[in-house]
């Protein structure tokens, strides 16, 4: 009876140990681990073909409960063994020594994200308000129009944070950004109280498991990037990496003083047919953008910063974007120097309407003088309309604001 059992614990053992190094092949190679999940997606669509995998609501009520337990038992033995690696982490010295820590030390994870990286990385946001949740739709809405050029209308769905999404600056910037990316309409709809977000939720979801999978595979974490090159690389969604550089570009396309939408509690949906004009109700509706259904109410941003503009001079330094006039058109440029109440402005050269570039080479006597009154505003830095960063554009209420003024 010994000797059988002897036997069949060897047996046991050896196969675990194939396992084991099978596993470690199979993930050290991305080629081979992704071979091996396509394999097991068709094998498990054969066996779903053939019957063998039942849907829950075909199963009997004896063989629901007993899924229903493998599943619970397997969750707490996720948590538990996840419980125990942290806690053998707080407590275990590192030793490079110890080869029985070898495992322990590949899932260590600084307590700072630069900590234990000799390079200087670049820094990563970690802020959560609107300007940041438009830092990360900017790349999307890039996407979309790079691979479908033909897209015009954009709905964004979302649940109602103040913090995030129902406030002024993400309204301002829904109804600015899009137009710049060669959007012409633009919905955003807030979900009811207690309704989650929907399937985005569960990407993110998804996605927070596979990075546990990871680390509880033996591949170390340590920081942002190492996340984001191991989920892009064992997953299939998309993704897009963020710096703190990225969320001040986003901040600059922002007035300092926005005036207070009126309502922005009561409203479930915003709509913008032009930069800076929005419309708000308190029912979304998709008959038409610009419909009469349950009272939309307008708000324009460019009328609530006018007089507040137009009663303050701007301040001109070297260095300042500014948007001028020349023989009756409008261009924008830097001030480069300042002599006896003139400016000199280098400007970008004309491509068509709101569509400028930079001179790939400059000529002496290009630059030209301009008086005061010729400086229309102080602008942000123009924001490149393509993906290829080859051609720019004002914002777009700023451009259509003072083309108004020069006719």
């Amino acid at each position: 009876m010994s000797t059988r059992q002897s036997a069949s614990e060897k047996r046991k053992k050896l196969a675990k140990e194939r396992l084991t190094t099978f596993r470690e092949k199979l993930y050290s190679n991305p080629e081979l681990h992704e071979e091996y999940r396509r394999k097991e997606r068709e094998r498990y669509q054969k066996r779903k073909l053939a019957g063998q995998i039942k849907k829950t609501e075909e199963l009997t009520k004896k063989q629901h409960e007993k899924k229903t337990r493998q599943w619970r038992d397997n969750s707490k033995l996720y948590y538990k063994r996840k419980k125990q690696l942290k806690a053998i982490l707080e407590t275990t010295p590192s030793s490079e020594d110890d080869e029985s820590l070898q495992l322990i030390q590949a899932n260590e994870i600084p307590e700072s994200p630069n900590e234990g990286t000799p390079n200087e990385q670049p820094v990563l946001s970690q802020q959560h308000n609107a300007i940041a949740t438009w830092a990360h739709l900017d790349p999307v809405l890039r996407s979309i129009r790079e691979e479908h050029p033909n897209a015009r209308n954009i709905h964004f769905i979302s649940d109602g944070p103040t913090s995030q999404y129902r406030n002024k600056t993400n309204f301002y910037l829904a109804s600015t950004l899009p137009f710049i990316r060669g959007f012409n309409h633009v919905t955003w709809n807030f979900t009811e109280a207690s309704h989650g977000k929907g399937a985005p939720d569960g990407v993110g979801g998804a996605l927070k498991n596979l990075a546990d999978r990871i680390v509880s595979y033996g591949t170390s974490i340590p920081d942002a990037d190492t996340l984001f090159e191991q989920l892009d690389l064992n997953s299939s969604v998309r993704l897009f990496k963020i710096t703190e550089d990225d969320v001040k570009k986003s901040a600059k396309l922002v007035p300092p003083d926005l005036k207070t939408v009126p309502g922005m509690m009561q409203t479930h949906q915003m709509i913008s047919t032009k930069p800076g004009l929005i419309y708000t109700r308190e029912v979304s509706c998709f008959c038409n953008f610009i419909c009469g259904c349950y009272s939309p109410k307008e708000f324009d941003f460019r009328e609530n910063e006018a007089s507040e503009e137009e009663n303050a001079e701007p301040v001109l330094e070297v260095g300042k974007w500014v948007l001028v006039q020349y023989d009756g058109e409008l261009f924008p440029g830097t001030i480069t120097q300042i002599v006896d109440g003139q400016y000199e402005v280098d400007t970008m050269s004309c491509a068509g309407s709101n569509r400028f570039f930079i001179p790939s080479k400059r000529y002496e006597g290009e630059k030209v003088w301009y008086y005061f009154d010729d400086i229309k505003a102080v602008i942000p830095e123009p924001q490149p309309a393509t993906s290829s960063a080859q051609h720019f554009c004002v914002l777009p209420e700023i451009w259509a604001k003072y083309t108004k003024k020069c006719v």
